[in-house]
């Protein structure tokens, strides 16, 4: 995964602190829920091609691809930093990276 969702920057601005690993581990997290969410949405036979998409590994067809069959994306994507986010921050110091 080279994007960040949740920047480190971003993190520091909410007065937390976290390492650059932690940094990764969360954005991780946050890509499985994305991708879970976005599955959920999807038809079987969508699901089968999204795959052969991403075999490919191709992410500018991937992309492509996800833009046009999840039209909610950009939506599910901001709901789900939200979501962390909010975690991050109910989240007592020293515990910073959400399950």
């Amino acid at each position: 995964m080279d994007e960040l969702y949740i920047s480190k920057e971003i993190i520091a601005q909410m007065g937390l602190e976290m390492t650059d690993k932690e940094v990764r581990q969360l954005n991780e997290s946050l890509e499985e829920k994305v991708g879970t969410k976005i599955t959920e949405s999807l038809s079987p036979e969508q699901i089968d091609e999204l795959i052969k998409i991403q075999q490919s590994k191709d992410d500018g067809a991937i992309d492509t691809w996800l833009k046009q069959n999840v039209p909610e994306l950009e939506a599910l994507v901001q709901k789900e930093i939200e979501l962390v986010i909010k975690e991050l921050q109910s989240t007592p110091p020293g515990e910073n990276t959400p399950k």
